[in-house]
């Protein structure tokens, strides 16, 4: 059996298994196959439409992490904070921001 018939087999297996709602050992134990080696196949297939390969991961651009951000708060009070100090400022921006706002 061809490496490609291999496959069509399997994704038919995968298939059929979709559909039947049956859980893996249960209709591998109905098909008389192996639960290893069908979770094998799936695995290898998932995601596979004719095949092309399986795409598991999403690429996204990465941009550099600024070393300052800008901080606009009320009353035109321009903050530039460091950014490895945003946990310890930004509560106190806060904080002061909303104890002035109830004055």
């Amino acid at each position: 059996m061809s490496s490609t018939d291999k496959r069509a087999q399997w994704q038919r297996h995968i298939n059929a298994w979709r559909r039947s709602e049956l859980s893996q050992k249960a209709y591998c134990e109905s098909q008389g196959i192996s639960l290893a080696t069908f979770g094998y196949w799936r695995k290898r297939l998932s995601g596979r439409a004719d095949n092309t390969p399986s795409q598991k991961f999403l690429a996204i651009g990465s941009a550099p992490v600024p070393s300052m951000v800008r901080v606009h708060l009320p009353g035109g009070i321009v903050l530039d904070v460091p950014t490895g100090s945003l946990a310890a400022v930004l509560p106190v921006v806060c904080q002061a921001v909303q104890v002035g706002s109830d004055a």
